[in-house]
């Protein structure tokens, strides 16, 4: 499970035991895994677009460069859909960019509320 948990990141080396601990300890969760499972079996991809057009309100997207499981080429499409988005990118971060880099993307977040 290891390997499949740290590719959600830029640097595998920032998936720290801690992190990898509490991730395999959600998954023993009640339900978790049947939920994980279900999530898996969705084989359909749809186009985001229409749903993403329907949020009117300021939108943050926080993309790491390296994302391996949802390109950052998407980030794109995401910000034509999104009527009042902005984007702020990572180029050495993955998927999950605010564990990678904590500090960053608070910082990050934190510029775009006092706007």
């Amino acid at each position: 499970m290891r390997p499949q948990l740290a590719s959600a990141y830029g640097d595998p080396e920032r998936l720290t035991d801690a992190t990898f601990e509490r991730y395999y300890d959600l998954l023993l969760a009640p339900g978790a895994r049947a939920a994980m499972i279900a999530t898996m079996e969705q084989t359909v991809i749809f186009d985001p677009a229409p749903a993403l057009a329907r949020i009117k309100a300021p939108t943050l997207l926080l993309w790491g460069e390296r994302d391996a499981l949802i390109p950052f080429s998407n980030a794109a499409d995401y910000l034509k859909a999104l009527p009042a988005a902005r984007l702020v990118s990572f180029p050495t971060l993955g998927h999950v960019p605010f564990e990678e880099a904590p500090q960053d993307t608070i910082g990050a977040l934190r510029s775009f509320l006092a706007e």
